[in-house]
């Protein structure tokens, strides 16, 4: 995974204050799967978590502050499905524009994104390669 803390999230992405538990492993793991590997290549991520200080600028500028949005948006999400009772701070004013704030939060996450991806496609990162053939589908 990453080398991103609950703390780092935090600080990047979120206003008010909270408990850094309150923030579950699996919503980081799946804004990773769904969001950060596609923009990467599962082949990119896999360098990036062999050699993260290779990478070091990549992780630093572009992932973990990407990242951190999109944990922010499925974390609102969550808190959204599970209990509106319990809304940050933040997100007070009205029920009704807890979609809205959503989708401000989703359009930063992608934004941050974008630049990833600028800099992914500016910068070259070597992919490996494979002296491996494929014939008919399968590699010999």
């Amino acid at each position: 995974m990453i080398p991103i803390t609950k703390s780092e999230i935090k600080q990047l992405a979120f206003i008010s204050s909270f408990e850094e538990t309150e923030l579950k492993d699996e919503i980081i793991s799946t804004a990773i799967t769904k969001y950060i590997i596609p923009a990467v290549t599962p082949v990119v991520y896999n360098l990036l978590i062999e050699n993260p200080e290779t990478y070091h600028e990549l992780i630093e500028t572009y992932i973990k502050p990407c990242l951190a949005f999109y944990v922010k948006y499925l974390h609102l999400n969550q808190l959204v499905l599970e209990s509106t009772s319990y809304i940050p701070l933040e997100y007070q004013d009205s029920k009704a524009n807890l979609k809205e704030v959503a989708t401000e939060i989703l359009s930063i996450a992608e934004l941050k994104k974008a630049e990833l991806s600028v800099y992914v496609k500016a910068n070259y990162i070597p992919i490996p390669t494979s002296n491996n053939k494929l014939i008919s589908g399968f590699l010999i």
